[in-house]
């Protein structure tokens, strides 16, 4: 016959055992969200992407005779980004942004102000761009873009897209 002392033992770390269980679980379940939001911003990038917060349309500027160096000042800021390049032209980029965009649109009048002043923003991974002559665009590796093509941009952004052909003339 077992000695009922050891057998009271027992019960209480088996009550222990669970109790602190339980209060793991539901320190578990109620801990916060993990987020799988992105850190930067780029031109491709959906509003989903980021916090609802964080996507506001309180971007207006006038960018009337600004220097390239201060764009890009200007684009490093903007898309959290690091800005990579060589020699550039000396461009002077004209824009207004005259109603309010968010971040991601602000973006992408950047992209096709730089682009008309023959300068491309190519996306190297997570954390930078590489920003290149329009000429010199071609012979980067841009970002694969996987959007539908109803979600890409209306901008001039350097990207890639693979198509699927289902029909080809020989």
């Amino acid at each position: 016959m077992r000695n009922p002392v050891n057998k009271s033992k027992l019960m209480k770390s088996i009550t222990f055992a669970l109790v602190a269980g339980l209060l793991c679980l539901v320190g578990i379940s109620t801990a916060a969200p993990v987020n799988h939001y992105k850190t930067t911003w780029s031109s491709f990038d959906q509003p989903s992407d980021h916090p609802p917060e964080s996507i506001t349309k309180n971007n207006t500027c006038d960018f009337k005779g600004t220097s390239l160096d201060q764009i890009l000042e200007i684009y490093e800021a903007v898309s959290s980004r690091t800005i990579i390049h060589g020699p550039l032209p000396s461009v002077v980029i004209n824009l207004r942004v005259s109603t309010p965009v968010d971040k991601i649109e602000l973006l992408q009048l950047l992209d096709s102000a730089l682009a008309e002043n023959g300068i491309a923003m190519v996306l190297s991974g997570d954390n930078a761009v590489k920003v290149v002559t329009a000429d010199r665009a071609a012979g980067e590796s841009p970002p694969e873009i996987e959007l539908s093509v109803n979600l890409l941009p209306d901008s001039s952004s350097a990207m890639s897209r693979t198509v699927q052909l289902k029909r080809a003339r020989r």
